[in-house]
């Protein structure tokens, strides 16, 4: 199980039930992690199929924002490998318990903790960018407008994560003027309104990747992305294991 670098970039929509957890493997090897669904067994089972037994390291683990089914899961992957850099979107304790979890597990095993901001690049290697979108310098009072929004590039590749981003958040990353055209984008699970359709507009994705639990009420509100986008979108539905550039 797991495999080992090919000199490709990798990205896994891991299979986590209701939740988002995205497995980013760059060409020679580095591991990145976004969100990690809501059950730490479950999103152990995933990373076990795609990170050899003997590897122990995860480069860098992005919580976009502190709701269970994005961050619960990733108190399981501290256990179990050394985490480097854990990346959130900048709010403190008391946001929620699994997040509070999260944020003490980095303490006690000393990971670098850094606030996502708007504006920034973060340089993964491989000539592999992070371009972070949101959230800005003031946080919201709804955290789901907190989430942290990137923009994955490598080469003519792009991917667009918005975390669970809604309209206040995505208003502002069209009004700000930075790149954020995709290849391919990962919207958040709240139905589309006029800014979020907006959005779609600006990015055009080819490929859309919508992750959500089956049977779950938020499916059917996510059933109006399929037709939003269609005239130049794909949807694809998880889990995928994606060589983007294959």
């Amino acid at each position: 199980m797991g495999s080992q670098p090919d000199g490709r970039l990798h990205i896994t929509f891991l299979d986590v039930g209701q939740g988002d957890a995205i497995f980013i493997q760059t060409p020679s090897g580095r591991q990145i992690l976004v969100d990690g669904g809501n059950f730490p067994n479950i999103l152990t089972d995933q990373l076990g199929r795609h990170v050899p037994f003997w590897d122990r390291q995860i480069d860098m683990l992005i919580a976009t924002h502190p709701d269970a089914d994005h961050v619960a899961g990733l108190t399981s992957v501290f256990d179990r490998y050394r985490v480097s850099q854990l990346m959130t979107n900048g709010q403190a304790q008391n946001e929620s318990a699994v997040y509070d979890a999260v944020l003490q597990a980095a303490a006690e095993r000393k990971t670098t903790v850094h606030p996502a901001q708007a504006g920034e690049v973060v340089q993964i290697g491989d000539g592999v960018r992070l371009e972070v979108l949101n959230p800005g310098a003031v946080l919201r009072d709804d955290r789901n407008e907190n989430s942290v929004a990137l923009r994955l590039v490598y080469g003519d590749f792009s991917l667009l994560l918005t975390g669970d981003a809604d309209e206040a958040a995505e208003e502002v990353m069209l009004a700000n003027g930075r790149a954020i055209s995709s290849l391919a984008l990962k919207p958040g699970i709240t139905a589309p309104t006029p800014p979020v359709l907006c959005l779609f507009e600006a990015v055009r994705p080819q490929i859309l990747i919508i992750s959500v639990g089956a049977d779950n009420k938020l499916a059917i509100r996510t059933r109006k992305y399929w037709n939003a986008p269609r005239r130049w979108a794909r949807p694809f539905c998880v889990p995928m294991n994606w060589d983007p550039l294959k």
